[in-house]
């Protein structure tokens, strides 16, 4: 959800060329689950995240690592939802791109 590029630079040749693609850190290290003092509505869930990261055709599978049975089911829980609208997706983006920023911070490298 956050790492916006990916979804533009890496997934389509991934699923064009039929490579399998599996997604981690989908909370961004829990980042997500936090909220953002410029987001104005409930923060992203891990089920959110996950359920953003399968949206994209191109995903397999996402890790997870639930530290209890609920929040097992939880995620799980994902397997059945219902596929993301646009807006949702939409929504998803915007909050994402707070909580990312600039992509220059202690969680990111800036490759040379």
């Amino acid at each position: 959800m956050a790492h916006r590029k990916i979804e533009d630079d890496v997934l389509p040749a991934a699923y064009s060329s039929e490579i399998p693609v599996v997604v981690f850190t989908c909370t961004r290290w829990g980042s997500l689950l936090a909220g953002h003092p410029n987001w104005h509505s409930l923060p992203a869930t891990a089920a959110d995240c996950y359920r953003y990261a399968l949206h994209n055709q191109a995903v397999n599978l996402a890790l997870t690592a639930p530290q209890s049975v609920s929040q097992l089911e939880e995620n799980l829980s994902v397997l059945n939802a219902p596929k993301l609208s646009t807006q949702k997706v939409q929504q998803w983006q915007s909050y994402a791109a707070l909580i990312y920023g600039t992509g220059q911070d202690a969680f990111d490298t800036q490759w040379i």
